[in-house]
């Protein structure tokens, strides 16, 4: 489930529990793509979709559906990127944000082409570099300050994050 593509959304029907299909891409057993979508179904007492409830909260169910759960963290990921959910073309167990919300001390990966676009829309103290350069190990470790307004800052490692072409 590295990517939301795999995963379809199955519908109840008189005879058949709703839930959600997986079809994993490729495994070891699985290279030439033939396997089945393997199904998980909603399991007894689920009450549907998460909700938000008066006070704008999300509420959780009483009965813990993973199906649903799982269609509302790509609901939040989608959120997060502001994109339609339809749209959001992201792995599974990925953290989404705008280039105005990565965090300071982040490494943001972009093609050769927009470095210097998306230089100017994410924060001063993120490190934009090209692939190539992440390929040769670049990244922000808090070895070297950043200078603004010349003065020395070191905020706190936060990671890799890609920036997904053309977006």
């Amino acid at each position: 489930m590295l990517d939301g593509d795999n995963i379809k959304k199955v519908d109840a029907t008189g005879s058949t529990t709703g839930g959600m299909a997986v079809m994993y891409t490729w495994t070891k057993n699985n290279p030439e793509q033939r396997d089945t979508p393997k199904g998980l179904a909603c399991v007894d007492g689920c009450e549907g979709d998460v909700k938000k409830g008066a006070d704008g909260k999300w509420v959780a169910p009483k009965t813990l559906c993973p199906v649903h759960i799982g269609w509302h963290s790509k609901t939040l990921q989608a959120r997060d990127a502001c994109v339609p959910v339809a749209e959001l073309k992201a792995p599974v167990f990925s953290k989404v944000a705008r280039f105005d919300k990565v965090p300071p001390g982040a490494t943001l990966v972009v093609d050769e082409t927009e470095r210097d676009e998306v230089a100017q829309k994410v924060g001063k103290l993120v490190l934009v570099i090209t692939r190539e350069q992440e390929q040769q190990g670049l990244m922000y470790d808090g070895s070297i300050p950043f200078m603004l307004n010349g003065r020395k800052f070191r905020p706190p490692v936060r990671g890799v994050w890609f920036a997904v072409a053309g977006k």
